[in-house]
């Protein structure tokens, strides 16, 4: 039995043996390869907007009047730049607020960039350029927002506009007396870039 015993041992430990010298062989001529520091690169993203000093948007003692007078008005005119260095998407938006006693469909609009230049667009206030995700405004008393124009800028780009704003020549005799108050917002978002090369 003693002789049976040790002879079990030591196949035992022999297979061990085996075992551990297979390993370090297979150790020694197996290559691992690791790949490279990883690293993400985050650009700051960040836009300026800047009035024209002296460019209110004022409809005080306003009366009905045509496009073409709207159109001689002083205009509202603002500058923004994108100050940073991935490219961005936005939208302007005219946001009324729950004071107003005029109705907004009673407001002609017209809105022109200056770079690149381009022709002034005429609009009225209506559903159909309503801002759908007016949570983004964040303006206090918010009653509506609409997008007056949409863009792109790439790093450090600029555009200026002119907006001009009054009360449309066929507004009824019950608009006289009301008051319309409003603030711009510029709503921007980055725009992915494709670092896959495709």
């Amino acid at each position: 039995m003693k002789i049976r015993y040790r002879l079990m041992l030591g196949v035992i430990a022999l297979s061990i043996g085996l075992c551990l010298m297979t390993y370090q062989s297979y150790a020694l001529w197996t290559v691992t390869k690791e790949s490279g520091e990883s690293i993400v690169s985050v650009g700051c993203f960040e836009f300026s907007y800047e009035e024209v000093a002296g460019s209110n948007i004022n409809l005080t003692n306003a009366y009905p009047m045509s496009d073409a007078k709207g159109l001689a008005l002083t205009p509202y005119q603002f500058t923004i730049k994108n100050t940073c260095t991935v490219n961005a998407a936005y939208d302007v938006t005219l946001n009324t607020l729950t004071s107003n006693t005029m109705q907004d469909d009673w407001i002609k609009f017209a809105i022109g960039k200056t770079l690149p230049t381009t022709g002034v667009r005429l609009d009225t206030l209506s559903t159909k350029n309503q801002n759908v995700e007016e949570i983004k405004a964040e303006v206090p008393d918010l009653a509506t927002s609409y997008v007056l124009e949409s863009g792109e800028l790439a790093p450090e780009e600029v555009v200026s506009y002119q907006l001009y704003l009054w009360m449309d020549e066929g507004a009824p005799n019950a608009a006289m007396g009301t008051t319309f108050e409003a603030s711009i917002n510029v709503i921007a978002s980055a725009i992915p870039t494709d670092t896959t090369g495709a």
